[in-house]
C-alpha cells in the first residue's frame, strides 16, 4: 500500500494509528512513508501523535517519531525536554544518536544534555552526534565541522568537550568559558 499526498491527510493520520494498534496490517516502510508524509506536512494532529511516540517501547519507532518531530516541527520546551531526557536515558543507541542531531537543529547553548552526552556516553557514535550538535549550535561553519566528523572517523580524535574548545575557539567563536566545565 503506498499513499500518495494528496490522500487526505487525516485518513492517512488514522490509518497509522491503526497501525500502530496492530488493527491493520501494512509494512513498516508503508508506516513510515506515511509518517513522513505527515510530517513533511507538518499536520498538527500528527504532531501530538508523534510526540505520545516518543514514549513508545520499541525502539525504532521512537527513533522515528524523534525525527519526524525534530526535522518537520518546531517543537515546543516540553518536548524538547522529552527529546533530552531520551539523548540522556534512552537505552536504544540510534535513538540518542538522533536525539542529539534535532537538538542540533533546535535547542540552544548551553544544553546540558548535549554536553553531558559528549562526556558520559557509552557509545562513541552517540558522543559524534552530540559533538556535531554542539558545534552545529555554536554556529561552527559547516566545512569545519565536516572536517572535524572526519578526523574523529579517520585519525582517532576524541568527540569531547575539549574537542569541542579547541573548534570553537578556532573560528573564533566566544562561548562562556563555564560552558566547558
Amino acid at each position: 500500500m503506498i499513499i500518495s499526498k494528496a490522500m487526505d491527510m487525516e485518513e492517512s493520520l488514522n490509518k497509522l494509528k491503526a497501525w500502530k494498534e496492530q488493527n491493520i496490517g501494512f509494512d513498516y516502510n508503508t508506516a513510515w512513508r506515511i509518517g513522513h508524509i505527515l510530517a513533511d506536512a507538518e499536520f498538527p494532529a500528527a504532531m501530538d501523535f508523534f510526540i505520545q511516540g516518543l514514549d513508545d517501547p520499541n525502539w525504532r519507532w521512537r527513533d522515528d517519531c524523534i525525527s519526524f518531530l525534530g526535522f518537520h516541527y518546531l517543537l515546543e520546551a516540553d518536548t524538547l525536554r522529552k527529546i533530552r531526557n531520551i539523548l540522556l536515558y534512552d537505552p536504544s543507541s540510534n535513538a540518542r544518536i538522533t536525539a542529539a542531531s534535532v537538538l542540533g537543529k533546535q535547542s540552544s547553548l548551553p544544553d546540558t544534555a548535549l554536553s553531558s552526552a559528549v562526556k558520559n556516553d557509552s557509545n562513541h557514535l552517540v558522543k559524534e552526534s552530540a559533538f556535531e550538535a554542539i558545534l552545529v549550535l555554536a554556529g561552527v561553519s559547516n566545512k569545519t565541522i565536516h572536517h572535524e566528523i572526519k578526523k574523529i572517523k579517520t585519525e582517532g580524535i576524541q568527540p569531547n568537550l575539549s574537542e569541542v574548545k579547541r573548534v570553537i575557539k578556532g573560528e573564533n567563536i566566544n562561548l562562556a568559558e563555564d560552558f566547558f566545565d
